[in-house]
Parts: C-alpha cells; structure tokens; sequence
C-alpha cells in the first residue's frame, strides 16, 4: 500500500499527523537539550507528496514553543519526503546525511539550517518517533 510506511500498520499521512500533533506536542515549554539553550529560531518542515503538509515549529530560548500546521513566517524551510522525514525522527537517518544525499533542500537561511541540522539530530536520537511495534 502507497501510503503505509513499510512493515507497519499505519498510514503514512496519521503517522506525520501524530508527529507533530502529538508527540512534538507533548515536547512543549520543556528543556529538551543541552546544546539547545540558546537556539532562537522558527523554520518548517515541508513534506512533499503523496502527503503534502507543511508545519512550522518555533523554539525560544532551546524550547519548543510551538507546532503549527501550515506556512509562517520562518528563518528557513527543510523540504523532503514524508518516509525520509520518518526515518530522521526515528533517529535511523541523521539531518546532516540526508542532506549530504540530497533527500533534504534547505531553503532560506542556510547556515540556519545547517546548524539546526546538527542540533536536531541529538534531538532525533534522544526522542526517537516510532511509528508501530518496537523493532
């Protein structure tokens, strides 16, 4: 089926819903990471189809202040494949390889981007996002 994520049983589009709805939800106002104190900033993470949807994220201070669905104003955008965006939240792939193999464009502001990158893999390794039974 083209819109479940191999060997498990939910569709592609609730996993990315339960993402960010969710689990990067329930991650709000808390301190999350060392390394992430000082990290101001507001980008997207723009998925392209079969499951088109964008979302913007904001962090403030090293927190995650918010999970928006939809365009906003940001520093910069991550625009990949839904199945390549599950694999960095599973911690299985990092940013910075995904964007070396070209399955990530950064737009905007790309130093912004690229230092996010860095950062966010800890996070993606410390928060892995399964999507169905533990493997």
């Amino acid at each position: 089926m083209a819109d479940e994520i191999s060997s498990h049983a939910i569709p592609l589009n609730d996993a990315l819903t339960l993402y960010f709805s969710d689990f990067l939800a329930a991650k709000k106002n808390q301190s999350l990471l060392p390394k992430l104190r000082k990290l101001n900033v507001t980008f997207r993470i723009v998925l392209q189809p079969p499951v088109a949807q964008m979302w913007t994220l904001t962090i403030k201070d090293g927190m995650l202040i918010s999970v928006l669905q939809g365009e906003s104003d940001s520093q910069c955008a991550f625009r990949l494949k839904p199945e390549t965006f599950l694999q960095i939240a599973a911690g299985k792939l990092s940013p910075q390889m995904a964007f070396f193999k070209r399955q990530v464009d950064i737009e905007g502001e790309i130093d912004t981007g690229l230092k996010l990158a860095t950062v966010l893999a800890e996070f993606f390794q410390r928060f892995p996002y399964h999507t169905g039974p533990t493997e």
